[in-house]
């Protein structure tokens, strides 16, 4: 079933040629959210960090969160999930559906 924010916003006419992001609203770290995965697989790897990838300090993007003030202010909207409930899902479904998809292939 499809994310009922895309839906809620496809219906409505007031999201209508607008933009409107659909998310949590939070933020995390990606080594957060790798260490996140790996307590849910119940697996453990190194996490090895490249000093010269990181963001300059003036860069324009310091950090990124969904902003849904848009969608929950003009909408009935309200998230049904939260990351770790989403992640569980996903993670049960690549392991379901492992061998449907082509990892060895690079499709756009």
């Amino acid at each position: 079933m499809p994310d009922s924010a895309f839906l809620e916003i496809f219906h409505s006419d007031s999201f209508f040629g607008q933009v409107t992001n659909s998310g949590m609203n939070k933020e995390i770290s990606i080594g957060d959210l790798a260490n996140e995965i790996m307590r849910i697989m119940e697996i453990n790897c190194t996490i090895s960090t490249d000093k010269h990838r990181n963001r300059p300090e003036k860069s324009e993007v310091d950090r990124l969160v969904c902003n849904i003030t848009k969608l929950t202010s003009n909408s009935n909207w309200k998230a049904r999930y939260n990351l770790q409930q989403g992640l569980k899902e996903t993670i049960q479904w690549f392991r379901e559906n492992a061998n449907s998809h082509k990892s060895e292939q690079y499709l756009v």
